[in-house]
């Protein structure tokens, strides 16, 4: 495993774990090599390494009814999906992506080889690219616009992470906030 990427996860469980406790109880086990080989086997390439891992330390984080936003701790309110749940958005997108049937759309609204592995409450996603020349760079999809590619790979975007929760940096247009044991990230004024 890629040891950056391990110990930015060490550092996010423990960081919630003290200061945002629902949130961690927020994320699932690990997610099955069964599940992975599956998402792999529908993206239809091998999967970037980092966002395997990333599916191996957390297999998500599940809404309880009891923590109610708790999951959505991931900068600018995203929750982290499950290996299953990345293979249905995925599926689904690309189905409106067909639907559509419009060649300007491909790699400017969504891209078959987007992965998706975080969801806003909105329905925007995050992914990770899986195309040769953007290969593990990570995205944010703005269903109702376009798309972008925004940190280099997924340890960037861990590290920025711990980086605001820390208060090492900050985040231009979000800012981590605690109530109620939950991380969520408010709108910077």
């Amino acid at each position: 495993m890629n040891q950056s990427l391990v110990t930015y996860w060490e550092n996010i469980d423990r960081w919630l774990q003290t200061h945002a406790p629902s949130s961690f109880r927020s994320l699932r086990s690990p997610a099955t090599e069964d599940a992975v080989t599956k998402l792999e086997d529908a993206l239809g390439v091998a999967l970037d390494q980092e966002v395997k891992e990333c599916f191996l330390i957390h297999d998500g984080a599940a809404e309880t009814p009891d923590d109610e936003g708790a999951a959505y701790f991931l900068p600018r309110n995203y929750r982290l999906v499950s290996a299953e749940e990345s293979r249905r958005l995925h599926k689904e997108t690309n189905d409106i992506l067909q639907m559509h049937d419009d060649q300007g759309m491909v790699g400017y609204w969504w891209h078959p080889l987007w992965l998706p592995f975080a969801e806003s409450p909105s329905t925007d996603l995050l992914f990770v690219d899986h195309r040769p020349e953007t290969y593990g760079q990570v995205g944010h999809f703005d269903h109702e616009d376009s798309a972008s590619l925004r940190w280099p790979d997924l340890a960037a975007f861990l590290a920025h992470m711990v980086d605001c929760i820390s208060g090492t940096s900050s985040d231009r247009y979000f800012q981590p906030d605690i109530t109620g044991g939950q991380l969520s990230w408010r709108p910077v004024m």
